[in-house]
């Protein structure tokens, strides 16, 4: 069997998409591998900055609870210029940062940042910064399903 005929077979064309399959595969799960180590970061980055994000309280409090950044719910409990301070799950306090383009938007409609109150409750939508905070691309207030 000559080079030609061997590339011509059967068997070259099973090699060939065996070893398709398995850099797709490999692809796949370094795309996951990738996505999990950017959530510990998050949470890790987060947990480093708490104290300087909150200085009334210098240690993390639930070491095992981990942070979503993309979608939080929770009451405000400190409001101060472009950031609050959001309540959310297990108690977990994280700072919200917004800008210009943060929406806020309420029953009646949009809002401004300004119209924001401490004790409402909010959904925000955003993506994480390198210092644990989230910096808010949508604020949804009046979530009246949370209690």
């Amino acid at each position: 069997m000559n080079l030609k005929d061997f590339f011509q077979s059967k068997q070259f064309k099973r090699i060939y998409l065996t070893f398709g399959i398995l850099a797709i595969l490999t692809l796949v799960f370094s795309f996951g591998v990738f996505i999990g180590s950017e959530k510990a970061r998050f949470s890790y980055r987060w947990s480093d900055n708490y104290y300087h994000n909150f200085v009334e309280q210098p240690s993390f409090p639930n070491q095992g609870t981990p942070i979503k950044p993309h979608g939080l719910l929770g009451e405000i409990i400190k409001q101060s210029g472009n950031q609050f301070i959001l309540r959310g799950a297990d108690n977990i306090e994280i700072t919200i940062l917004n800008d210009n383009k943060t929406v806020v938007v309420g029953k009646s409609g949009n809002l401004k940042i300004s119209d924001l109150k401490e004790g409402e409750k909010v959904v925000v939508i955003g993506g994480p910064d390198n210092q644990g905070r989230v910096r808010a691309k949508l604020i949804r207030v009046d979530a009246g399903f949370l209690k």
